[in-house]
């Protein structure tokens, strides 16, 4: 349910989610509760007093919706009753357990015998009975939240007054803990706060908001004796008391702990304290505007005296652009509330879009002001519009408009020159300006104007120019207004020149005499400029305590939380804004994508982003709907739902067209090549790259353009077209070469590195990825380090040298941290490799055997499949067919067409026990042979599956499979070298020779008690028999049988 869609009803569910039924007297639950009778019934559920046949005591039950019994949710409901567990306090019912059996779902909790509130007040309440259970209500919210958890439907019905007369908070059906914020869509709307009501989204002073009505209920029964001065006074005290918890904006209400504080200063003395300065800034009283007095003014209306709210104003201007002094007097009067704490000046290209997307007329049409107001949350419209006199003069008219009410506070009318322009505009704002600061700020507190001719003079000669030509005469003519050089610092910053930003920030620190406001948002730039993370949480921090009603404030300290890791923080933040402006799409994407990357994407495709592509198109923005039609395609991409993620890839380009929005195109090109592939569609997946590296080579934008590059050798390295990945990543390589970015550029020399070594080109993979060595080592990137030393000792084992192979990784060991689970993981599997290949079968059993449990640990599936497969080849060499069917059954669930390596081993492993252990026909397994990828897996790969089966089916040396190992085999790959010669050596004696000398050279492998079995002489014979004791010697009783039955 969305916010816009919740209207004054008793209760805010738009579905009642309780189960109908009402359990009769007798019934029992769960084998064990046995139902007495009905306490009472709320929106999300029925409470009954049941007998606990197993503690033989009476409690209270909670029965739930049984809809909410499936998995997923009967997870939540077991969070949110540990949660409440959690809560040990006197005036906090006690929750013990959920429970569910094949009925119903329900969760106990002590049983309170007392007397409702809301009947209680029906009867005249003491004073000393309202400040009692006022106390334990504020006490007993501050410790809810503290702990984190938010109650959601505080009301009498929800409070008892036990027989101690003590109050006692019950139902936490609704309660939701800090930390996973969500719509809430129950909760007696009386006692719901305003932003509850509005957009359904709950804050963490919503729960004081309901304290604040239901203190009232009980204050309003309290009698005192109002002909006494002193009892009157106790309760104006009290009421101003409740109204601050009452405040309609979440960010003016006191925290609970600030409440309950200022809630002992009323108690000290609650009948002779005639007034107490509350620490909040809550009871400020709203001025009324003021008559606008303007010399220069033809004609001027007054209103009536009109109170206007205690916040920060949203202020939205709405100008005809026809005429030159309209759109210049908008553009000043940006100006002179830029550091204003009760002023905020709405985004006008959001107005102007609303405008034209709506074809609204809001000078004419009280309708149209409110749809502008209630969608962008603003509280006063400066209508400003122009007439001409004549050639050179224009009458220039201002309408300030109260919104919702649509009351007028003042309107004014002035006559200004083409010769004058900017004297007559400045003056016009200058008014303008001072009668709203006048209105709304403490005395003396409104801002030096005297700088806005200057400004507009500025603004005036340099309409058409670019804005550095614009910041530098501001600069030029104001030196002395902190505003030019903030501008200035942000806009170097935001085109990455950062030594000319710090130069445009030293002058702005020099004004030493300036609003802080522009010191700390300086500080904020500088903090990011010097990757100072304390210094940007010091400035924001305190420019939310100035500013904390500013949508833009609270979004820059959002980003700032982000940047500080503290994601609840930031989401905090931007809900904060967006009780301000519910409209507002670029705030609820924010939110979605923090939800998106905290896992939650389900939940945030529901409801943040659909009310993010929801403002956007309301506001017929474009640019934002693009955006959100991107992240709508991410969080589809996580979910594995390619198909949708497809579509809304391609939904997005149409709106991000290439002439406005080159880079945000290319970016989403690229997130649609990433589906398209996984979906199949490589020529899609191709055409989209090769567009977005356009794209980018145009813009000059060489780190993304490397990044897609790098993405389409990928997308070939996946497809096992590894020479023309090779290309791609080279490409990439050379694009990084023409930048100062160190780590890219070994990253990209790492991946050349493996295509080479994929390819079977060991020299030169040797080269490049000591190169990528050497730049890590020199930037101290231990991540990449290790992962380039275990691709080394990867190689080196594939050529036998296993003391470079061991170097390699022993050295990952020495720099692996606890928490480094997938790069443990990756040594243990190599340190298989290496001691399988060495014939130490225990060791290489354990490495395997650790390999698996940190690939469980660390939930990564891919790594799973990597160590089941390699398991089963171990089985596989030792004739363990019971052992290779396990590894089998445990790897299929993770096999899919496109994983072509992975899929070749599995149809190799299998086809193999197929083979030795169903003793399947040979003639059965020739279309996997038929289909084998060739060229598209590793070379050591398909090297190692062909000399299998050509050994294993015993074909002729003329056979396919040997023809084509012929093609591919060298020296350099060791283990297949001696496996093709020891198949050759039969009938070729240059094999045999050459067998011999790899025998020589490679004493330690493992089947060289195989392959010693081609040579005759005595000296041979006997280190056959020690190889082969020696290997008997690791296997078990039965592995050895069925090893000397299959091979001897």
């Amino acid at each position: 349910m969305s916010g816009s869609e919740v209207e004054n009803e008793q209760d805010l569910a738009t579905q009642q989610l309780h189960d109908a039924r009402i359990l009769l007297a007798g019934t029992q639950l769960a084998g064990r509760f046995t139902i007495k009778k009905q306490l009472g019934a709320g929106a999300q559920g029925h409470v009954y007093q049941v007998h606990d046949e197993l503690l033989a005591v009476d409690v209270a039950i909670k029965l739930l919706p049984t809809q909410l019994s499936a998995p997923q949710q009967l997870e939540q409901i077991r969070h949110e009753v540990n949660l409440a567990r959690q809560l040990q306090h006197p005036n906090i019912v006690r929750v013990h357990d959920v429970f569910c059996d094949s009925t119903s779902l329900f969760f106990t909790m002590s049983l309170i015998e007392g007397e409702p509130l809301l009947a209680r007040i029906q009867q005249p309440v003491s004073v000393a009975e309202y400040q009692r259970w006022a106390e334990q209500l504020l006490d007993a919210i501050k410790v809810c939240q503290q702990k984190g958890i938010f109650h959601g439907d505080i009301k009498p019905d929800n409070l008892l007054i036990n027989a101690n007369n003590d109050l006692v908070l019950i139902d936490f059906g609704i309660g939701q803990h800090t930390s996973d914020i969500r719509q809430q869509t129950s909760g007696h709307s009386e006692y719901s706060a305003p932003e509850v009501l509005q957009s359904g989204i709950t804050s963490q002073t919503a729960d004081l908001y309901s304290v604040g009505i239901v203190l009232k209920q009980i204050i309003d029964a309290v009698h005192v004796n109002a002909s006494k001065k002193k009892d009157r006074a106790w309760r104006e005290t009290h009421n101003r008391f409740i109204a601050t918890l009452t405040h309609q904006h979440a960010s003016q209400r006191p925290s609970p702990d600030a409440a309950l504080d200022t809630w002992h200063t009323l108690f000290s003395d609650p009948l002779t304290r005639k007034r107490v300065e509350l620490p909040f800034g809550w009871l400020v009283a709203a001025s009324v505007l003021a008559v606008l007095i303007v010399a220069l003014v033809s004609w001027q209306y007054r209103s009536p005296s009109i109170d206007i709210q205690a916040k920060t104003l949203r202020v939205g201007l709405i100008a005809d652009h026809t005429y030159a002094p309209t759109k210049l007097l908008a553009n000043l009067l940006e100006y002179p509330v830029e550091a204003s704490q009760k002023i905020a000046l709405a985004d006008r290209h959001a107005i102007e879009q609303l405008i034209t997307n709506l074809g609204l007329t809001p000078a004419q049409s009280a309708d149209d002001r409110n749809t502008i107001s209630t969608t962008l949350g603003i509280d006063i419209l400066l209508l400003l519009d122009a007439a001409p006199l004549s050639e050179s003069q224009y009458q220039v008219s201002v309408a300030a408009v109260l919104m919702p009410t649509n009351q007028y506070l003042f309107e004014v009318s002035n006559t200004v020159s083409n010769a004058g322009l900017g004297e007559g505009v400045a003056q016009l704002g200058k008014h303008i300006t001072g009668q709203l600061l006048d209105a709304i700020e403490q005395p003396g507190a409104a801002p030096d104007l005297s700088y806005l001719e200057n400004i507009a003079s500025v603004i005036d000669s340099s309409a058409e120019a670019t804005p550095e030509i614009q910041i530098a005469q501001l600069q030029k003519r104001l030196p002395d207004y902190p505003g030019g050089w903030l501008k200035g610092a942000d806009l170097e910053f935001q085109n990455g020149d950062y030594s000319a930003a710090q130069q445009q920030l030293s002058a702005l620190f020099a004004l030493t005499d300036s609003n802080e406001y522009w010191q700390l948002r300086g500080k904020i730039i500088q903090a990011e400029i010097t990757d100072d993370l304390d210094l940007a949480v010091q400035a924001s921090e305190r420019l939310l305590s100035l500013y904390p009603e500013h949508v833009e404030v609270l979004y820059s300290g959002a980003q700032i939380a982000e940047w500080a890791d503290a994601p609840a923080k930031a989401m905090a933040l931007y809900q904060q804004a967006l009780a301000i402006n519910q409209n507002n799409p670029q705030l609820w994407f924010e939110l979605g994508r923090l939800n998106i990357i905290q896992g939650n994407i389900s939940e945030a495709l529901a409801g943040e982003l659909t009310q993010a592509l929801v403002a956007a198109r309301r506001l017929g923005d474009t640019q934002a709907e693009g955006l959100i039609l991107n992240a709508f395609g991410v969080a589809h991409l996580r979910l594995a739902d390619y198909a949708q993620a497809e579509r809304y890839f391609s939904d997005a380009l149409v709106l991000r067209d290439a002439n406005n929005m080159p880079e945000d195109r290319a970016t989403t090109l690229a997130n649609l090549a990433n589906v398209a592939a996984i979906n199949g569609h490589f020529d899609k997946a191709e055409e989209a790259l090769h567009e977005a590296s356009e794209l980018l080579s145009k813009l000059g934008n060489l780190t993304q353009q490397a990044h897609i590059i790098d993405t389409l050798g990928f997308m070939y390295e996946e497809k096992g077209r590894y020479q023309k990945a090779l290309e791609y990543y080279k490409q990439g390589l050379d694009l990084r070469t023409q930048s100062d970015n160190t780590a890219k550029q070994a990253e990209s020399m790492s991946n050349v590195a493996y295509m080479h070594f994929l390819l079977g080109d060991y020299s030169l993979a040797d080269i490049y990825w000591n190169q990528a060595l050497n730049q890590f080592e020199r930037i101290n990137d231990q991540a990449h380090l290790m992962r380039t030393h275990q691709n080394l000792a990867l190689m080196s084992m594939v050529k036998g040298d296993r003391r470079a192979a061991a170097k390699h990784l022993i050295k990952v060991d020495t720099l692996l941290s606890v928490n480094q689970t997938q790069e443990q993981m990756i040594n243990q599997l190599f340190y298989s490799y290496l001691n399988f290949a060495q014939g130490k079968l225990k060791e290489a059993t354990r490495n395997v055997d650790e390999a698996r449990k940190l690939a469980e640990k660390s939930n990564d599936s891919r790594a799973l499949l990597e160590v089941y497969l390699w398991h089963g080849e171990m089985c596989l060499r030792i004739t363990d067919w019971a052992c290779l069917s396990d590894q089998l059954a445990l790897a299929a669930p993770f096999i899919t067409d496109d994983m072509l390596e992975y899929s070749t081993l599995f149809g190799w492993l299998n086809n193999a026990y197929a083979l030795e252990v169903n003793q399947l026909n040979s003639n059965l397994i020739q279309p996997f042979i038929d289909n084998l990828p060739y060229g598209q897996i590793p070379l050591t790969v398909e090297l190692k599956v062909l000399l299998d089966l050509q050994e294993r089916l015993k074909l002729p040396s003329n056979s396919e499979l040997m023809l084509r190992a012929n093609q591919l085999v060298k020296p350099i790959y060791y283990q297949s070298y001696m496996q093709w010669l020891y198949l050759n050596s039969e009938q070729d004696t240059e094999a045999l020779r050459k067998l011999k000398i790899q025998l020589q050279g490679h004493p330690e492998h493992w089947r060289n008690h195989l392959y010693l079995t081609r040579f005759t002489d005595e000296y041979s014979r006997q280190q056959q028999n020690m190889a082969l004791q020696q290997w008997r010697s690791q296997l078990s009783a039965e592995q050895a049988k069925q090893y000397e039955a299959h091979y001897f």
